[in-house]
């Protein structure tokens, strides 16, 4: 289950867990749940969507972005990332979530995740630097 994933990452990176599966209702009137939540200090709310497989299906994609539009308001953002992201790059991930203002564990300081610009993605022979 990749939100056991989430919490995983947030721990060995040092990130405060989220809060999961927090019933919403979207501009459209549609209860929905969302994976995973951090309150921000500001007023502000983070949502990650992790989605697996059966989120690759076009029509599906059509849907999950719909959906995304209608959760996000000026104080509450929606990202995603794939369930295969949070298990093999739980660094990239979890760099953006600090970067959009995710905090950190009570003690924490905030070290320097490198990024590097290619993923194992592009080791695998895709994604965007893969050459012919």
């Amino acid at each position: 289950m990749a939100e056991v994933d989430v919490r995983r990452a947030c721990r060995a990176f040092g990130v405060r867990p989220p809060r999961g599966q927090q019933v919403r209702v979207d501009r459209s009137g549609r209860r929905r749940y969302t994976d995973c939540e951090w309150d921000l200090p500001d007023g502000r709310v983070i949502v990650l969507e992790v989605d697996g497989a059966f989120h690759d299906d076009a029509m599906q994609g059509v849907l999950d972005r719909r959906r995304h539009r209608r959760l996000t308001t000026s104080r509450r953002i929606v990202v995603q990332c794939s369930a295969w992201e949070i298990r093999h790059e739980p660094a990239e991930v979890m760099e953006d979530l600090v970067a959009l203002g995710v905090p950190l564990l009570a003690g924490r300081v905030r070290t320097h995740v490198p990024i590097t610009t290619r993923s194992a993605l592009d080791e695998a022979g895709g994604g965007y630097w893969a050459t012919p």
